[in-house]
């Protein structure tokens, strides 16, 4: 199921991506050793909730690698149609490389692409229909397994699709989407689980934590502690 994205970047501030590492010793429910995972970021609500908090895996999928197709043996799935619908009704940034270099890039986020898909022209609508059916038949696979790998650890977390994007240099296409915990409870559960090796990210989430009510902590903690004693 897809999800319309929330606009959690606007709501929140990063404060950092995070490299953590799931330990066994940490979380006896997993069946491995451990689980390196790269490009979490951990959120911070800004103003009305500055207690909450959310940790948030970022992740793009190719659905066109344009120029490297045929190298890459790779079966594109979006055509010439999908490609100028994205660049006509996309928005077109430059995006710097160097203080020299810099390249073009269309950018159609999920809520421009599902107001779309209710356009009064039946041809842009049938255009957004295509290219929200293309992204629901092709999932990222490692991004599943990360949010079932959080559901094994009691976490719940939700998807969204971010933005579509068209780079007319390589004539990519990809897709971002984002897995977010659901809840404040969830981060407060992910975190003493998996704290960043980096000693100043590991205070970021830890001084969090401190905000946190303790009769909150107490009781995930208490969960936790149930559930490893009925493994």
């Amino acid at each position: 199921m897809l999800y319309q994205s929330d606009n959690s970047a606007g709501r929140y501030d990063s404060i950092g991506v995070l490299q953590l590492y799931i330990s066994y010793d940490r979380c006896p429910k997993l069946t491995h050793p451990g689980y390196a995972w790269d490009g979490v970021q951990f959120l911070r609500h800004r103003r009305a909730l500055p207690h909450r908090g959310a940790f948030r895996v970022d992740r793009t999928m190719v659905l066109d690698a344009g120029n490297k197709n045929e190298a890459y043996q790779f079966e594109p799935k979006t055509d010439e149609k999908d490609i100028r619908f994205i660049g006509q009704h996309g928005n077109r940034t430059q995006r710097d490389i160097s203080q020299e270099h810099s390249f073009e890039v269309f950018e159609m986020k999920w809520s421009r692409l599902e107001k779309l898909s209710h356009s009064s022209d039946s041809d842009i609508t049938e255009a957004a229909l295509r290219l929200k059916t293309i992204i629901a038949k092709n999932p990222h696979k490692l991004l599943a397994g990360e949010m079932q790998l959080c559901r094994d650890l009691g976490i719940e977390m939700r998807e969204n699709v971010v933005s579509l994007f068209y780079y007319p240099s390589s004539k990519r296409v990809s897709v971002q989407r984002h897995a977010e915990t659901r809840s404040n409870d969830d981060a407060i559960r992910w975190a003493p689980m998996a704290l960043p090796n980096d000693e100043t990210k590991s205070t970021l989430v830890k001084n969090w934590l401190s905000t946190q009510k303790e009769s909150d902590i107490t009781r995930i903690r208490l969960q936790i502690d149930e559930e490893l004693f009925e493994k």
